[in-house]
């Protein structure tokens, strides 16, 4: 047998690792080997959603919208440890940004302070035009990226998975 070790650098974005390593060996008949590495990386910050929320993934699934009634939802947003009084969260972009919109309430200290609560608004319009976002792959779901003073989180990504009707 052969023990190795894997270590993870800092700067990783938030949210799950999917990824695979291959090892060459020079032991005959093998040749490649393949391990599967997943986790998540986790900071100071982390999201509290409702059940459209999916956290392993950073999605939220809004699912189909009637562009005659719209929807919204509410993510609270937690920031704890030694920078949670001093961090501020801004919604930099949404995209599409005609159809997504996307609003940061003021920090609410909970616990005595210990943690601070942020509200991020996720909103499609009534009349929104028909789409659809719903993939495959996160590359085709829309998108909001939030921007942080936090020293080590620059910017959230969250995924928005919907289609309009």
């Amino acid at each position: 047998g052969a023990v190795g070790t894997l270590t993870v650098k800092p700067g990783l974005p938030l949210g799950p690792i999917n990824q695979t390593i291959h090892l060459t060996t020079d032991v005959k008949d093998v040749g490649t080997l393949d391990m599967s590495v997943t986790g998540s990386v986790v900071s100071d910050i982390s999201f509290l959603g409702t059940s459209r929320y999916h956290t392993a993934a950073s999605v939220l699934d809004l699912g189909t919208v009637d562009r005659n009634e719209g929807i919204q939802e509410d993510l609270r947003i937690l920031v704890k440890g030694p920078h949670r009084h001093d961090v501020s969260l801004d919604v930099k972009e949404t995209d599409p940004e005609d159809l997504l919109a996307a609003s940061m309430g003021e920090p609410q200290p909970i616990n005595g302070g210990v943690v601070y609560m942020h509200t991020l608004t996720v909103k499609i319009g009534k009349d929104a035009r028909p789409a659809s976002y719903v993939g495959p792959g996160k590359d085709k779901y829309g998108k909001i990226i939030i921007t942080t003073t936090h020293p080590d989180v620059e910017s959230i990504p969250v995924f928005v998975k919907f289609s309009v009707r």
